[in-house]
């Protein structure tokens, strides 16, 4: 799976590339006000704030096009929501890092090509 899937966003968008453009950058500028709560809420074992946190993840990364985000913060989310054991989601917040660390440098890739 690649980690960008902008299609849907260039067709909301109208083919304004500057507006794809700002909400890329948007993504980027606030993915560390998700990322921070959603790590602390791990650390405390805080599953509501791992639900409520996953899922704002899971929205904006849908928006900006980020698949692999989404992906693993719909799972997060849904197996927190099963109340599933904690170490099975921290390594879903494992597999989740992981792919924000492959979606950055793609998002920055495509944000220098155009």
């Amino acid at each position: 799976m690649k980690p960008l899937e902008l299609g849907n966003l260039i067709e909301i968008a109208g083919g304004d590339q500057s507006f794809v453009l700002d909400m890329l950058r948007i993504y980027l500028k606030n993915l560390p006000g998700m990322m921070d709560p959603l790590s602390e809420a791990f650390e405390k074992t805080d599953v509501d704030g791992v639900i409520r946190w996953s899922h704002k993840l899971k929205s904006a990364s849908g928006a900006a096009g980020a698949v692999m985000v989404l992906q693993h913060a719909d799972i997060i989310e849904q197996m927190a929501i099963k109340d599933s054991e904690f170490k099975e989601l921290m390594q879903q917040f494992e597999e989740l890092q992981e792919s924000i660390a492959v979606t950055k440098p793609a998002i920055n890739e495509y944000l220098a090509s155009h």
